[in-house]
């Protein structure tokens, strides 16, 4: 899935101000004097609002909200008199692989002395989508039997002065 990359900055106003004080003055002092000046904070949370509401439905990569999300900041950005590091855009192609799991259609059962103990997900074990077959894309299903002893090795924690 191609998505577009980009990187929230939650004190937005932060970054003009501070890229050109702290690049012409040395004193840090100076620098703190000046955000603390300009920095408001009702506009941050104006934009802590705008990116946190509903109406983005969550901001998930690839979704409508995302890009909305995206967008603003760029706009922002762009407001601020800054301009864009990647061949003149404000965004970076980004290819990602999403994986699902399908828990209703997975199990996971032992097989003890020819006795089948079924176990149950996100109890007796939590299963991992990329398990099965890491390298198998483009696969709809998956299916991997795994023969193996099965040695108990304590619940991790070696404690002796808790007396575990």
């Amino acid at each position: 899935m191609k998505c577009r990359s980009w990187i929230l900055l939650c004190l937005v106003n932060l970054l003009p101000f501070s890229l050109t004080v702290l690049a012409q003055n040395p004193s840090y002092g100076a620098a703190v004097e000046v955000a603390t000046k300009t920095i408001r904070p009702e506009q941050i949370r104006a934009h802590i609002r705008f990116l946190a509401d509903s109406l983005l439905q969550g901001r998930a990569p690839g979704t409508p909200g995302y890009d909305i999300a995206a967008r603003y900041v760029a706009t922002e950005l762009e407001g601020m008199g800054l301009h864009p590091g990647v061949s003149g855009s404000w965004f970076q192609p980004v290819w990602l692989e999403k994986a699902v799991t399908d828990g209703s259609a997975s199990s996971l059962v032992l097989t003890v002395s020819g006795k089948e103990q079924k176990l149950v997900d996100a109890e007796d074990y939590i299963l991992n989508t990329w398990f099965a077959s890491p390298a198998g894309k483009d696969q709809s299903k998956s299916e991997s039997d795994v023969n193996a002893p099965l040695v108990f090795v304590g619940f991790g924690v070696t404690a002796p002065d808790q007396k575990l």
